[in-house]
């Protein structure tokens, strides 16, 4: 028995490369956008842990402003903290919840630029003013 070689070669058709390389596009999309969202969380997230210092320091002052002095408090109601070259906006606001106790309630709201998306951190927070007799 005598065996012959074959001399045609085998190889990938133009639909064949052409699928492959629209798989392999679709496949560096996905890991791209992945990429770019991760890295917008990671901002995010940087800007929140910069300013919730700030923020904690603002609710202090208003809770204290209100403990001791009621609806009379002084206290700033907006404002600017700029940390880190970025300025964040703040808006404090407060009102009387529940007149028997003397009960407030403070919500503070910080607003960024995130890129071109507008960010924002809100917190709530309690003070009761104690009258004294």
């Amino acid at each position: 028995m005598i065996y012959v070689k074959s001399k045609i070669k085998r190889s990938f058709t133009l639909i064949e490369v052409m699928l492959s390389t629209v798989v392999l596009a679709l496949g560096i999309v996905v890991i791209y956008e992945s990429f770019f969202t991760s890295l917008e969380l990671f901002g995010y997230y940087n800007n929140y842990l910069n300013i919730s210092s700030s923020a904690d320091e603002i609710i202090w002052n208003a809770q204290n402003e209100l403990s001791l002095f009621g609806s009379e408090a002084q206290m700033g109601r907006k404002g600017i903290v700029r940390q880190n070259n970025k300025d964040f906006y703040w808006k404090l606001s407060f009102g009387l919840i529940n007149s028997d106790i003397n009960l407030y309630k403070i919500d503070l709201f910080f607003y960024w630029k995130e890129g071109a998306k507008d960010s924002k951190l809100s917190r709530i927070a309690y003070a009761v003013y104690r009258e004294e007799i």
